[in-house]
C-alpha cells in the first residue's frame, strides 16, 4: 500500500504498474501509472512511455517517494518516481548481465528479479531467481549479495555461506529480518540480520 490508502498493483501479464484507489463515495477506481499493455520491453520513460518486461513485485519506499519494481522478464530492477503527481518517470537501476556481479549499480548485474522489498535503512532487497541469491541495493547504489551462490542447495547457517534454490517473493519483517519463498526447496526462509536467530 502507498500514500493515502493507494494500493499499487503489478499487472504482470499486461506489462503495467497500476493503482487502486477508493473514492469519497466508496467506489474503487483502477488507473495505469506506467507501462504499455502492447509492449513488453525494458525502456525508460515517463508513464506509458516507460515499458516493462513483466513487473512481478513492487515495494513502496515512502522516504524516497519511489516505487521499486522487480521486472522479471526484463531482468531488471526498476524505479518509478512518485514525487511529481501524474508524471511517473520510470528508470532502470540494475540490469541483467551474464556475470551477475556485485558492485556499483551501473555495472552490477542481476539474473531474474522475482521479489522486492525495502528495509528501514533504505536498502532494497531483491530475490534473484536465476542467480539463486538474495541481493541488496544500498542507498549508495551498491549491489551486494546477502545469501546464495552458484549452487542449488538448502544448507542453512551464516548467510554468506548459505545456499538458496530459487528465491521468489520478498518481505522485511518489523525486526529487520528478511523473509522469502524458496520455490525449489518448497520452504519459507528467513535471513536473520541479528547476532543469532530467536529461540
Amino acid at each position: 500500500a502507498g500514500p493515502d490508502g493507494v494500493v499499487f498493483l503489478a499487472d504482470e501479464k499486461n506489462f503495467c504498474v497500476r493503482t487502486l484507489t477508493r473514492g469519497a463515495g466508496g467506489a474503487w477506481a483502477v488507473a495505469t501509472i506506467a507501462g504499455d499493455p502492447a509492449k513488453s520491453e525494458v525502456v525508460d520513460g515517463e508513464g506509458a512511455a516507460g515499458h516493462f518486461g513483466s513487473p512481478t513485485d513492487l515495494a513502496y519506499d515512502a522516504a524516497r517517494q519511489t516505487l521499486w519494481v522487480a521486472d522479471r522478464d526484463g531482468g531488471a530492477v526498476r524505479a518509478i518516481d512518485l514525487s511529481v503527481a501524474g508524471k511517473y518517470p520510470v528508470r532502470t537501476v540494475v540490469r541483467e548481465t551474464a556475470d551477475l556481479a556485485d558492485g556499483p549499480a551501473a555495472t552490477a548485474g542481476f539474473g531474474v528479479p522475482s521479489g522486492i522489498a525495502v528495509d528501514a535503512a533504505g536498502n532494497v532487497l531483491v530475490a534473484d531467481w536465476r542467480a539463486k541469491r538474495v541481493r541488496m541495493i544500498t542507498p549508495a547504489n551498491e549491489v551486494r549479495t546477502l545469501c546464495g551462490r552458484d549452487f542449488i542447495g538448502l544448507p542453512e547457517g551464516p548467510a554468506v555461506q548459505g545456499h538458496v534454490g530459487n528465491p521468489w517473493g520478498m518481505d522485511v519483517l518489523p525486526s529487520g529480518d528478511v523473509v522469502f519463498c524458496d520455490i525449489t526447496g518448497h520452504k519459507i526462509r528467513v535471513i536473520y540480520r541479528r547476532a543469532q536467530k530467536p529461540a
